[in-house]
């Protein structure tokens, strides 16, 4: 951004004063000698006809005209050297580019503009510079903003190791269960558990499987009469669903939790499973660990455990290691593993 005290200086702004002077100075000249050609016109006409009063007038208005247009530049110009001249006494007003306090110089300008030579050279390097110096702010905002992004990196990399951490006592927490004998075992869930039953055909004598693909809370609801006919005390019903419905994880917790208590059976929840983030790329159902983290941790802390058993098969794949044909369902070995958690505390 230019300073007007320097704009001499400025070669855009030497040209556009230097282009209004000479316009002024051309004006009056040409003005009043068109006001002249004007007046002799109509002085012709009075000499014609004597008893025109408007013409008599409109010669004495051109003159008048003529002579005030013709004085324009001579009185501005006159002004601006008295401006100039005062304003050497006058108190600084102004800060120069080079920081400087200085008076305004305006006056000054204007009536050297003629005869000050603009330097091309000069102006295209101070254009540079001003340019160079915007580059070099760029690049320390940049510098700050690297500074911003690395610890927030640094932030979001400890929270992650806080969860693993969180991860890794939750995994505990499941080993912590005693594992029971059962006559029947009732697999519950979405289409994770259908492609264990229908798919890979994992199971034993014990296990039924109550599953569809595509489900949610909604499914568990319509099934419950069914899920009910298995109810005994050497049955024990295991519920792993919510990776299609996470947004009402509340739902969940609300309903389970008021159906178990009718259950003569053992009630357990297991937890919704990691995904492969990197094979869901273009899907309208994308769903992140993080996503599926959020989801667990409230259902575990929700859950009644006095009817419900919380088992973390989550933090358990994340450490033996799992695979997915698209992101969300799981291989066939991935399956059996859990199944095999599953059958460490549920026999």
């Amino acid at each position: 951004m230019f300073n007007i005290l320097a704009m001499c200086d400025d070669y855009i702004l030497g040209n556009i004063l230097n282009i209004v002077k000479k316009t002024i100075d051309i004006l009056g000249i040409v003005v009043p000698i068109l006001l002249i050609i004007g007046g002799s016109i109509n002085i012709a006409k009075g000499v014609f006809n004597p008893e025109d009063k408007k013409a008599v007038k409109k010669v004495v208005n051109q003159f008048v005209s003529a002579v005030i247009i013709f004085l324009l530049p001579f009185v501005i110009n006159t002004t601006m050297k008295i401006i100039s001249v005062a304003n050497d006494d006058t108190t600084s007003v102004g800060i120069h580019d080079t920081g400087k306090v200085e008076r305004f110089d305006l006056a000054t300008c204007w009536n050297n503009i003629r005869t000050t030579k603009i330097d091309y050279t000069a102006s295209f390097d101070s254009s540079v510079k001003k340019t160079s110096d915007a580059i070099q702010k760029e690049l320390e905002n940049n510098k700050y903003e690297q500074i911003i992004q690395n610890y927030w990196k640094k932030k979001e990399e400890e929270k992650q190791k806080q969860q693993n951490n969180n991860n890794s006592n939750n995994n505990n927490s499941s080993s912590n269960v005693q594992a029971q004998t059962f006559n029947k075992i009732v697999l519950i869930g979405d289409s994770r558990f259908a492609g264990s039953d229908q798919w890979y055909k994992i199971g034993n004598e014990k296990t039924v499987y109550i599953a569809k693909g595509g489900t949610g809370l909604q499914y568990i609801k319509d099934q419950m009469t069914n899920i009910k006919k298995y109810d005994n005390e050497n049955a024990a019903f295991v519920i792993n669903s919510g990776i299609n419905d996470r947004g009402i994880v509340n739902s969940y917790i609300s309903y389970l939790n008021e159906q178990a208590k009718t259950f003569k059976g053992k009630v357990y929840y297991l937890s919704v499973n990691p995904v492969e983030e990197s094979k869901q790329q273009g899907s309208p159902y994308y769903t992140t660990n993080q996503q599926v983290n959020t989801f667990n941790d409230k259902m575990k802390s929700g859950l009644d455990s006095k009817y419900i058993t919380y088992l973390d098969s989550n933090s358990y794949l994340k450490s033996k290691g799992y695979n997915t044909s698209d992101g969300i369902h799981y291989d066939k070995e991935t399956s059996q593993k859990i199944f095999d958690f599953i059958t460490q505390y549920v026999k």
